[in-house]
């Protein structure tokens, strides 16, 4: 089968949109791409009323002595998680610092699968879904074009 002029440029046409797209889309979804709040708005509420909060600050320091005391009170253990730091408030048990880790992770690791889906789903959409529209509207143009042609005699 050989291809026509209008064939050639179509193909022409999707291999530079494919490598336009490809250059779009080269960074993959990784873990260093989103931050502690992301994850926490996705924490169910047993876990978020034991950490401290992202967007949390603490209270003006007081004077002197108490101020050093005041800091250790409001502030407990924190644990790493994947890239992320996470601190809990002042007074949690080992057993819910294990809980909380548990499903900061599960949900670390959901975010980031939800988020190459989403690349994935954009990279075919964005990718392939104009160069077939190009090729379907060409087509129909010449299909159209081909009726209205006087027969040969």
């Amino acid at each position: 089968m050989r291809l026509n002029g209008w064939q050639r440029m179509w193909l022409v046409f999707a291999v530079v949109w494919l490598a336009l797209v490809g250059m779009r889309h080269r960074t993959w979804p990784k873990m260093t791409h989103f931050a502690i709040s992301d994850v926490y708005d996705r924490l169910p509420w047993q876990a978020k009323e034991r950490l401290r909060s992202p967007w949390e600050s603490d209270p003006p320091p007081p004077k002197g002595l108490a101020r050093l005391l005041s800091v250790q009170q409001q502030r407990g253990p924190s644990v790493d998680v994947g890239i992320h730091r996470i601190e809990f408030k002042a007074g949690v048990s080992e057993d819910d610092m294990r809980f909380v880790a548990r499903a900061y992770e599960a949900e670390m690791h959901a975010l980031l699968n939800e988020r190459r889906m989403g690349h994935v789903q954009s990279v075919l959409g964005w990718g392939f879904i104009p160069p077939a529209f190009l090729f379907a509207a060409g087509w129909t143009v010449a299909w159209i074009r081909r009726g209205f042609r006087q027969p040969a005699n």
